[in-house]
């Protein structure tokens, strides 16, 4: 068995944000009982909070939103609680809920909301055990064989392609030319050639390869592979400005199980037409009109140009998680000097 690196836990993060988040002001004017018995459930939560003693504090912050539902704070610290303890769907919910109550907090709140929807994203491959660490380490001690081992038909393969986190700016580079090494060779299991192909497609190396692994192996996948390997397939091959091949990818994932209503919008601007067209056409049962003629080229819209580009990949969005993370821990470094 492979275990991952213990992740870094959000305990730190959130401890030294909350003098940040929590605000001083009361709530609104309520009878002078209720006031106190507010203040001083909140205030017995703010203590076990502080010490970390996580169940007190979520007992009082729970009592203090029973007295006055109004009371952001208490909800703001429910959510970090939530955090904390990986409960990833309450903190989401309950960050929104306060940004909803008090939209002042949301410069305050985004950075743990957005913390908690990256980790809720990525908690498959936590739970799967499997790290890009591993597969790079396998990588150099060219171990194919164990590397196919780790990622079984549990391991999400596209989140494993882009756990850029647990290598160093050195070992991403290295990994990357191991990769496109390895891609080259056009071996091993269906799985262990679409992951190298994820990975290549991620760090936008060797596109017409990457596209040639997928095309390949996607016919030999299971069903729930072949829905994601279409779908990114379309993607590369609108990319590589190959439109009717992307039109065919993403046919074929809809035929996988993919929802039309997930493709329609890459459709939809492929050819030129509103996305309400496009699912007309599939709901008529015309999506023979969708599919290019292999005899004849399909005539697409004028209006379309080869600028598309997807910005928010996963690369792309791990990178800036990354510049927003360490923003944060200068932030969080400068304000326990002061």
């Amino acid at each position: 068995m492979y275990y991952s690196r213990k992740r870094p836990r959000t305990k730190i993060i959130v401890f030294l944000l909350s003098s940040h988040i929590f605000l001083t002001a009361c709530s609104p004017i309520r009878s002078e009982f209720y006031r106190e018995e507010t203040h001083h459930q909140y205030q017995q939560a703010m203590e076990a909070y502080s010490n970390q003693n996580y169940d007190k504090a979520d007992v009082c912050f729970q009592q203090t939103i029973s007295l006055d539902p109004t009371y952001t704070q208490a909800r703001v610290g429910l959510a970090n609680i939530a955090l904390i303890q990986e409960k990833y769907d309450e903190a989401i919910a309950l960050y929104n809920q306060a940004i909803k109550e008090k939209p002042a907090l949301v410069e305050k709140l985004q950075p743990l909301l957005q913390a908690a929807q990256v980790r809720q994203s990525r908690q498959p491959l936590i739970d799967s055990g499997a790290t890009l660490q591993q597969i790079f380490r396998l990588l150099e001690a060219r171990d194919s064989d164990k590397i196919e081992k780790i990622i079984e038909e549990d391991v999400p393969l596209m989140l494993l392609s882009r756990d850029y986190l647990s290598l160093q700016l050195d070992e991403l580079e290295k990994m990357t030319r191991l990769a496109a090494a390895e891609a080259k060779k056009d071996a091993g299991t269906p799985r262990y050639r679409l992951f190298l192909a994820y990975y290549l497609y991620g760090t936008k190396q060797s596109p017409d390869l990457t596209a040639g692994i997928i095309k390949h192996v996607a016919p030999h996948l299971n069903q729930s592979d072949q829905q994601e390997a279409f779908a990114v397939l379309g993607k590369l091959f609108t990319e590589l400005s190959k439109e009717n091949d992307a039109v065919t990818a993403y046919l074929q994932a809809v035929e996988a199980g993919v929802s039309m209503d997930d493709i329609a919008p890459e459709l939809a601007e492929i050819y030129g037409v509103p996305v309400v067209q496009i699912i007309s056409e599939n709901q008529g049962n015309n999506r023979g009109a969708l599919r290019p003629d292999s005899a004849q080229d399909t005539i697409l819209s004028t209006s379309f140009q080869k600028k598309h580009t997807f910005a928010n990949t996963d690369s792309d969005f791990n990178n800036e998680i990354k510049i927003k993370l360490s923003e944060q821990n200068r932030t969080l470094h400068g304000s326990m000097s002061e």
